[in-house]
């Protein structure tokens, strides 16, 4: 079970280092986001739909990023669908 965590950690990572919402990658540590990736994880273990998650994606970045965090609609529910697929979740269920 731990080395899935691990996995899904790193997919996610990639995924939302990958979309940027900051665009700060180039110029910025690898693991930028990763107070946001964790708090995501967190939302995956719980039943879940990809609305509330890209909820919860936007709730988690505004938290960290206030004004700095400003992305095109629909870019988070795109990312939280990303998120699901690549790991088969369906919606509601959760990885746990």
């Amino acid at each position: 079970m731990k080395k899935y965590i691990v996995n899904i950690s790193n997919e996610i990572k990639e995924i939302i280092n990958l979309w940027d919402p900051l665009k700060i990658m180039d110029i910025s540590f690898h693991n930028e986001y990763s107070y946001e990736i964790n708090r995501i994880i967190e939302e995956l273990s719980k039943n879940i739909s990809a609305q509330d998650l890209s909820e919860k994606i936007n709730k988690i970045f505004k938290s960290s990023y206030n004004e700095l965090y400003e992305i095109e609609k629909n870019e988070e529910i795109k990312i939280a669908r990303k998120i699901l697929k690549v790991y088969n979740i369906e919606e509601g269920r959760g990885i746990l």
